[in-house]
């Protein structure tokens, strides 16, 4: 991603101490590359997603460092590598037209247990996860909790995403409103 994308809808700006590389053709997810450079190579990328990995640069980075980059990713992705593309895990419809039917703060604040995942469905949420990244809210507190939210969070959770703000990071169980 370069300088050209600058004023396309989305972007802002560009970073040039910030190199984007898309690994879905790797087959692999951005996380499992990012995994594999920290294991195999002692590599740290600033941050990993579904589909990219994100490295940052120091203003006066030496070309040899990132040629090194290049030879350890080439490295770690032979050892990695599955064929195919890594299919993109997009936010469903639901999450962006929540079905608030309680406020946020009684939800937040409110008498709380917490349930099973699937058991869920249907209640009211008393907690607020966001996949990170990309960190934008997939469920907050006094939304109905719906199957197709609890679907894209399983799906970040199960492709190495954290779930941000989460009472149980691992995603089997959800806090709910009590009697709702």
């Amino acid at each position: 991603m370069g300088e050209e994308l600058v004023d396309h809808p989305g972007v802002a700006a560009w970073d040039p101490l910030r190199i984007v590389i898309d690994v879905r053709d790797t087959g692999c997810t951005g996380y499992e590359v990012a995994d594999a450079l920290r294991r195999g190579s002692d590599v740290h990328v600033e941050l990993a997603t579904h589909a990219t990995i994100v490295l940052v640069l120091g203003i006066r980075q030496p070309v040899t460092a990132l040629d090194r980059f290049a030879h350890d990713l080439a490295v770690e992705l032979e050892l990695i590598r599955r064929p195919g593309a890594a299919s993109a895990i997009l936010q469903p419809a639901a999450a962006m037209r929540p079905d608030v039917v309680v406020a946020p703060r009684e939800a937040f604040l409110g008498d709380a247990e917490r349930l099973e995942v699937d058991a869920a469905v249907g209640r009211v949420s008393a907690e607020a996860i966001a996949g990170y990244p990309p960190g934008i809210p997939a469920l907050l507190p006094g939304e109905r909790i719906t199957a197709e939210v609890v679907e894209y969070l399983r799906e970040l959770a199960t492709a190495g995403a954290r779930l941000h703000g989460a009472s149980d990071p691992e995603f089997r169980t959800v806090t709910v409103l009590r009697g709702d």
